[in-house]
């Protein structure tokens, strides 16, 4: 089997051999019968929490940093194979038959024989790790404006935090701290259906894990995530398995095009907003960006 350089989901640039990368798994969903999206996750949601190593020439991520997410992430693989939910098709040639370890878990989904049901093949997507670490940052520090869905990120965020904090002080015991979890995160309305979607499908193995604090910090994590969502919500993009598959490419000069021509349509678009409305002292002054910036949540909230 070939080698081939794999596609940055944000940047669509190459992802090349010893590259820092970023792997996020997905699994497919039906199609909106109205044929329409809306959101970055109408045709794959996520699964697990993001891994981080580096892109090893086919098609996988090795060297994967051992965190609390990537611990997490083979024990869900590991639970949900055990309970059914997770089935596998291999070959009887692959000498790669279990779970055992983070390198045959993300193998065995690259090859496309991890199944999410009986029908649904988990796909995979990756990111350069530069590129996922400047963009997540960047949204982390916003605050919503007039978006009710946005709103709910940091909702989330806020909840999250505030539950670590109590764990860390009273421990995984303290009165009230299941209800609040099943009340201000499951079952919000007010975030995104893909992380609802993500806590509520699987949401007895991520409670579990909480709770017990089995992977200290495990929620900077899941935080994390939710920054990716609301970034990629942002730039309007889907989370989609990339192309590139079998091509060792590294064009990157019609990226670059591109990336003119961006930064030129901004400064167009800035420049007649100004024009038409700098003088109107009824007008907000214009925004580079969605949202300002975020103030900091109080240990008390």
């Amino acid at each position: 089997m070939g080698c081939w350089n794999e596609t940055c989901g944000l940047t669509q640039l190459p992802i090349i051999a010893g590259d820092r990368a970023v792997l996020l798994f997905l699994v497919p969903r039906n199609q909106p019968s109205d044929g329409i999206f809306y959101h970055p996750h109408d045709l794959y949601k996520i699964i697990g929490l993001p891994l981080r190593g580096k892109y090893n020439d086919y098609g996988c991520i090795e060297d994967i940093d051992d965190t609390p997410a990537s611990q997490a992430v083979l024990e869900y693989f590991q639970n949900m194979k055990k309970e059914g939910i997770v089935t596998t098709d291999i070959p009887k040639h692959e000498k790669v038959i279990t779970f055992k370890n983070l390198d045959s878990l993300v193998k065995l989904i690259e090859r496309g024989y991890v199944r999410y049901g009986s029908d649904r093949i988990i796909a995979q997507m990756m990111f350069h790790e530069k590129a996922y670490n400047a963009i997540t940052a960047d949204v982390h520090e916003r605050v919503p404006t007039n978006s009710e869905e946005i709103k709910g990120y940091l909702v989330l965020q806020d909840a999250l935090r505030w539950y670590n904090r109590k764990l860390e002080k009273k421990g995984s015991g303290f009165p009230g701290d299941k209800d609040f979890f099943a009340k201000y995160v499951l079952s919000s309305m007010n975030f995104p259906r893909s992380f609802k979607d993500y806590l509520i499908d699987d949401g007895e193995y991520w409670l579990n894990i909480i709770r017990s604090q089995k992977r200290k910090n495990l929620i900077a994590h899941m935080i994390g995530l939710l920054d990716l969502l609301l970034a990629m919500s942002l730039m309007r993009k889907m989370f989609l398995p990339q192309t590139g598959k079998g091509s060792q490419n590294s064009e990157m000069y019609l990226h670059t095009i591109l990336a003119n021509f961006v930064i030129d349509h901004h400064k167009k678009n800035k420049t007649e907003w100004l024009k038409y409305n700098g003088d109107d002292e009824n007008k907000e002054p214009y925004k580079e960006y969605l949202f300002h910036q975020r103030d900091e949540v109080s240990d008390e909230s």
